[in-house]
């Protein structure tokens, strides 16, 4: 006989830690107890029916520390009491759940622990959380306004405190250790308007300086040497004191950067976490047990007074450093200094790096990545103030940089690009060969696996021809060998060379829009072969690089700076000449990886800078930057204003054969994106195979959430076209397009580590009516299982990024179509939702405006919203403008509305009406009437607030009489409601 399984879901839940603002001294909780049978056993009758019923008892204790005490919850009877709980699919027959409700008074800001006893009847008592082996809950406490903490700054207008920096760090004591830093609050500069213009007037940020001279002269601090002097510096920067929990941003691998996180406070009695890594840390975000969250981010390639960029820095503890401070055990954190000035020249210049305290996480990120950006700008132009961009083209090909992305709210926000290629790379489906052939590559097998996506009914926009179709000396399959010449290996001769190739592709298949080419930034993996075509043209010179596999180390050839420029330049235009138009540039992380300093900090801006000026000149900026996670890239060429915005690969490679890889890929972009979206990129968060076992739509549903494009590898025949359709939409002038989001998605909390039990949720959302002053959002969440268990997550509706107050939301399930009723944005801290994932399963969910319709008596009668097209995993993103308008005396009809929906995309439509007022609809495509009884428009037959209206099937019948613009195609849908009115 199977045995009953008893399944609690918290909110705020067990086994994290959740940022709570209470009022009036309450604590809400909310739980949903589920009672099902082992295996596939099936409830006996008698246990569906509510006879006996959960008891729940909430057990908690203040931080962990004092005595423990009982609160019972009480059970929900449903709407109106705080636990009316959506479930976005259909509850199991064989399953019963209970939700229940627990208002906890909680006079006191400190942290609240908590885990959950509880049973069914006359059962045995429970436990979930630390007393079972488990982890318990744990709340952080905030106050309703945030405030400045004690010794911080104000900007308020009111006087402002002196600055102490232990209030944040808590420096080591050790005689002698403690280290002089120059602590400068960066604000000092900028006036209130311009804080307020970053948003940054509820953040403190200071820059910490110290001059490297004294870095790696003095013997007070740790330091490792070369063969010809002090290269690495460890400083003792303090310890966060109060720490609840961090994550960092680290060096995994040379070329990739990868989140870590603390082990949870909860389980040792809280506000006990350390700071413990022996990684190199590009971002550390930490949150002390007030709320406030502190941000660190270490600055490289400064240019000194002379213009050389002087160091690279990163963050670790004191358990990486060769010498903790006084020889001891100290959990603090070190501030780790890479000379990279000239040799003899002196080490000028000083090391930086900024530091943000705030109670918004988000805000708190944005503030040292701007602050970076004004930092570099004033290194090398003294008196700038602010980042500023001018207004200009995106990639259009001028000379004016990229102008700053809108701003809503706090949500950073860019449009599609202006230029049809650059549109075309971001938003039509891509192919590349990389993981589809494999690296013995041929102008025959790539013509051979385009014919079979042809023959598959697949329109692929993009063609990446990836790594192995070079000119090489002692090249292996993988990271090995050099570059010769310019021209295609013989493995491309029977197509005519490089550019048989690429007019044979063009020939063939007229959907193709861009052709690129794998290269690496400095020519191939081992650089230049000596004595070849290309050391013989172009001046070179030789580095020593350290194999960070091997540890061995080798003298590799590379071009010289002086000449970089004329090589970039040759090199680009002769594959344009081909008919190449976008590149990858990839290993772009080799320079970092040379043993001697001087040579990373001679060859790094020479090679950005060529590489990026003749990208814009050929190709109008279509590149692809591929293992870049390294600062002096990020910080100088990706930071602010750039001749280029490039697509930029945000996490390691996608491994098809590798099952445990695909929930950490997800996990590694989500998490990575917490610094990358701030930076001047359109992020790629790497191709993969449709038909891969299990988690081909786990990938898909990530890569159409990112923002960035959508690339498939699959091996020639071995494709999932239904996946694809679900990715891809064709739009009137019969182009497919990808309906990407309108920012970059992120991580929603980007303290949850990759081994919670939780649901990781992914955030992103899109802009309706980009130009108006004020944008309809629309808000998508995708929740991903990356555990090995099942797993079920509460959350609310303000989960949901970007929502507007005084508007209702209503919700979707992509893969269900459950759909939540309409509620305001006032109450979307009540409004629960639920949902439960095997492993490797996944959901979009997508929130849109309702808006609220009024009777001729000006009773509230319906709201009305659209979902775009339901048959799409963003499908809201396919519907580029709304209107609504009141209309009076329609052709005998009476009064009514018209709701007006710009289409980009051909697919079912899907529009929310509430109150079953169908019988009263008009549905029109271009001015021509769509009659319900000819099948082009439809109630759900599973929802009777859904209209369906089937846009591509009208559209088959209709295109002759409906226009679209040459770039994009744009579809208008009228609806008219008649006996309603909008609301004001």
């Amino acid at each position: 006989m199977a045995n009953l399984v008893f399944t609690p879901t918290l909110f705020p839940p067990i086994g994290h830690t959740t940022t709570c603002c209470i009022k009036g001294g309450i604590v809400d909780f909310q739980c949903l107890m589920e009672l099902g049978c082992s295996g596939d056993g099936a409830l006996s009758p008698e246990l569906l029916q509510p006879d006996q019923h959960f008891t729940v008892l909430l057990w908690w204790s203040v931080d962990g520390r004092g005595g423990w005490k009982p609160a019972a919850f009480r059970r929900s009877n449903g709407a109106g009491d705080g636990a009316n709980i959506q479930h976005y699919y259909q509850s199991n027959a064989t399953k019963r759940y209970e939700a229940f409700v627990l208002q906890l008074p909680y006079p006191t800001t400190r942290p609240l622990q908590f885990c959950l006893k509880y049973r069914f009847g006359d059962g045995p008592w429970l436990w979930s959380g630390s007393r079972i082996g488990g982890v318990d809950g744990r709340i952080i406490i905030t106050p309703p306004q945030p405030t400045v903490p004690l010794g911080l700054s104000s900007k308020d207008g009111s006087s402002r405190p002196p600055l102490k920096f232990d209030d944040i760090f808590e420096s080591h004591r050790e005689e002698g250790m403690k280290i002089s830093f120059q602590v400068t609050p960066v604000d000092e500069d900028s006036s209130h308007e311009e804080l307020e213009l970053l948003g940054l007037l509820s953040v403190n940020v200071w820059c910490i300086t110290f001059p490297i001279s004294h870095a790696f002269s003095s013997s007070e601090f740790p330091t490792k040497n070369s063969t010809d002097r002090k290269q690495v510096a460890d400083l003792p920067l303090g310890r966060v004191v109060l720490l609840e929990r961090w994550m960092a941003l680290v060096k995994i691998a040379n070329p990739w950067m990868g989140p870590i996180h603390s082990g949870s406070a909860a389980g040792g009695g809280g506000g006990g976490s350390t700071f413990t890594t022996t990684k190199e840390c590009l971002l550390l975000l930490m949150q002390r047990i007030d709320g406030y969250h502190v941000a660190i981010l270490p600055l490289s390639g400064i240019p000194s007074r002379e213009g050389t960029p002087t160091a690279s820095s990163y963050m670790t503890s004191s358990h990486a450093s060769e010498h903790t401070p006084g020889n001891k055990e100290w959990d603090g954190v070190i501030w780790r200094i890479y000379d990279e000035s000239p040799i003899g020249g002196g080490r000028l210049g000083h090391a930086k790096c900024i530091v943000a305290v705030g109670m918004d996480v988000k805000r708190v990120v944005k503030a040292v990545i701007s602050w970076a950006s004004i930092a570099m700008k004033r290194a090398s132009q003294p008196g700038i103030l602010l980042a500023t961009r001018e207004t200009g083209d995106h990639g259009s090909g001028g000379g004016g940089p990229l102008p700053q992305p809108p701003m809503s709210g706090d949500l950073t926000t860019y449009g599609p690009p202006t230029d049809h290629g650059l549109y075309h790379l971001y938003t039509g489906l891509s192919y590349c060969t990389w993981n589809s052939l494999g690296a013995n590559l041929s102008g025959e097998k790539i013509l051979n696996a385009l014919q079979r996506i042809y023959e598959a009914g697949i329109k692929v926009c993009n063609v990446i021809i990836d790594d192995n179709w070079q000119t090489l000396e002692n090249a292996r399959y993988t990271s090995c060998g050099t570059w010769s010449a310019f021209h295609a290996n013989s493995n491309f001769d029977s197509v005519g060379g490089l550019s048989g190739l690429v007019n044979r592709i063009r020939g063939l298949h007229c959907d193709i829009q861009n052709i690129g080419v794998w290269h690496a930034l400095h020519g191939y993996w081992d650089g230049i072969t000596p004595g070849g075509e290309i050391d013989r043209t172009y001046k070179t010179v030789e580095c020593t690089w350290r194999d960070n596999v091997s540890q061995q180390e080798r003298n590799l050839r590379f071009v010289d700076p002086t000449d970089i420029e004329r090589f970039y330049d040759d090199f680009y235009r002769y594959l344009s000449g081909c008919g190449i138009n976008c590149v990858k540039v990839d290993v772009q992380c080799r320079i970092d990886e040379l043993k001697n300093g001087y040579d990373k900090g001679r060859l790094f801006p020479a090679y950005q800078r060529a590489f990026a000026l003749s990208a814009r000149k050929y190709f109008q900026g279509k590149v692809i930057v591929c293992m870049a996670h390294v600062p002096q890239i990020l910080q100088n060429s990706l930071l602010g204003n750039g001749p280029i915005r490039p697509l930029f690969r945000t996490s390691d490679d996608f491994y098809p054969n590798v099952p445990e890889s695909h929930g950490w890929h997800i996990f590694a972009n989500s998490m990575n994106m917490t610094l990358f979206s701030h930076l001047n990129i359109v992020p790629d968060w790497d191709m993969f195979q449709t038909a891969l076992p299990r988690y081909a739509g786990f990938h898909a549903a990530a890569r159409c959430l990112s923002g960035g494009p959508v690339v498939i590898t699959d091996v020639p025949g071995d494709h999932n076209v239904g996946l694809i359709q679900q990715m891809t939409a064709t739009t009137p002038n019969n182009q497919s397009i990808t309906l990407r989001p309108s920012s970059m998605a992120t991580a929603s909390d980007p303290y949850m580590s990759y081994t919670s039990s939780k649901l990781l949720r992914i955030t992103n959302v899109y802009l309706r009516n980009p130009s108006d002053a004020t944008p309809e959002v629309v808000s998508f969440v995708g929740l991903f299982n990356i555990s090995v268990i099942p797993a079920r997550d509460l959350f609310r509706l303000s989960d949901f990024d970007g929502l507007i107050e005084g508007l209702h939301y209503i919700t979707r399930s992509y893969r269900s179509g459950h759909v939540t009723p309409p509620v305001s944005r006032i109450n979307a801290d009540g409004a629960f939702m639920t949902l439960h994932l095997e492993p490797g399963e996944w959901d979009i969910l997508t929130a849109v405006p309702a808006t609220r319709l009024l009777g001729l008596s000006n009773s509230v009668t319906c709201y009305i919203g659209t979902f775009g097209l339901s048959t799409n995993m963003t499908g809201a993103a396919a519907v580029t403008d709304t209107s609504i308008r009141n209309i009076t005396d329609d052709n005998g009809l009476g009064h009514g509305v018209s709701i007006q929906y710009s289409l980009s995309a051909l697919g079912t439509l899907s529009v929310y009406i509430s109150n079953s007022v169908h019988n009263h609809l008009r549905i029109e495509i271009s001015g021509i009437p769509l009659h319900r009884d000819e099948g082009y428009w439809r109630v759900h037959p599973g929802h009777k607030d859904i209209v369906e209206v089937f846009v591509d099937k009208a559209y088959e019948r209709l295109h002759p009489h409906v226009g679209y613009s040459e770039h994009v195609a744009h579809l208008a849908v009228n609806i008219r409601l008649y006996g309603v009115s909008k609301e004001g």
